[in-house]
């Protein structure tokens, strides 16, 4: 099952279709990602308010750190698990779920396994050249390489699928074959929560038709992210900007471990940062 040939077909798979945990089995490990996302927020800013609603201290408040502590092994206690039962289905989604990177340095006496592990370099660049695509707004490249619906699930570092990045990067055409081809990633979260149609409701007026096209797909303009905020809530509130979604790719965390899946700026992204710096500079003055 899993060999060259796997990563290399041209038709949209047979065996996905009508299996109703794949994007359960999906959210769970992004879940557990952002777990240990908020792990580490918490421990580099412990005295950051935690308590969402804000209420005064007492057990709540010091729980909140604890928790997230708890949880921030919890994705590679259950590869472990995975690795021992040899479950590789499973182990097939931490890579689409952008997590390919904890497999890499990992070895396995099972064959099978360990064959799966020997491909899941190949499986991170197949991953990348997808989402390269949709990024750089390269729709006949998109529509050769996005031929199967695990690559159209498949996330990077921060839980972004090709649907998301095609509404980042506001390139329509691709957003309507992705929704077209594969409807089950209309609603897919990033790991803060976050759906394709919350990035669209911050986009600029001008491209207001992006978060129309979704929402005519039926994609859920209540679903909350893990801040408490619906799309809904995000077309009015300004607690979110397309900025604030831009920035992580830019580079510039010094806390951000370099990994395989950080992309290159793309030229979108570049142009924005060198606008905002220019922006800066004029204020000074």
């Amino acid at each position: 099952m899993f060999n060259k040939q796997f990563l290399e077909g041209d038709e949209v798979d047979k065996e996905d279709e009508g299996v109703p945990t794949e994007e359960d089995k999906l959210e769970q490990i992004i879940e557990a990602s952002a777990s240990e996302d908020e792990a580490n927020n918490q421990q580099e800013n412990p005295t950051d308010d935690q308590n969402g609603e804000g209420g005064g201290g007492g057990p709540t408040a010091l729980s909140q750190p604890a928790k997230a502590h708890r949880n921030a092994d919890r994705l590679n206690e259950l590869i472990k698990h995975w690795l021992e039962e040899g479950d590789l289905l499973r182990l097939e989604h931490v890579v689409i779920a952008g997590q390919g990177d904890r497999l890499l340095s990992v070895k396995s006496e099972d064959k099978q396994v360990q064959d799966f592990l020997n491909l899941v370099p190949a499986y991170m660049e197949k991953i990348r050249a997808v989402h390269t695509a949709v990024a750089h707004g390269n729709t006949e490249e998109v529509q050769k390489v996005l031929t199967r619906k695990r690559f159209a699930l498949c996330r990077d570092q921060y839980g972004a699928s090709p649907l998301h990045l095609a509404v980042l990067h506001q390139h329509v055409d691709i957003l309507i074959y992705i929704i077209t081809q594969f409807p089950e990633t209309i609603d897919g979260p990033d790991n803060d929560g976050r759906t394709p149609l919350m990035y669209a409701a911050v986009l600029p007026e001008s491209n207001r038709q992006i978060y129309t096209i979704l929402e005519t797909a039926n994609a859920s303009k209540d679903t909350k992210d893990r801040f408490g905020y619906s799309a809904r809530d995000y077309l009015t509130n300004e607690k979110l900007t397309i900025r604030d979604l831009l920035i992580k790719y830019s580079g510039k965390d010094a806390n951000q471990e370099a990994d395989l899946w950080e992309r290159p700026p793309t030229s979108e992204i570049i142009s924005r940062k060198r606008r905002n710096s220019g922006g800066k500079q004029k204020c000074s003055n």
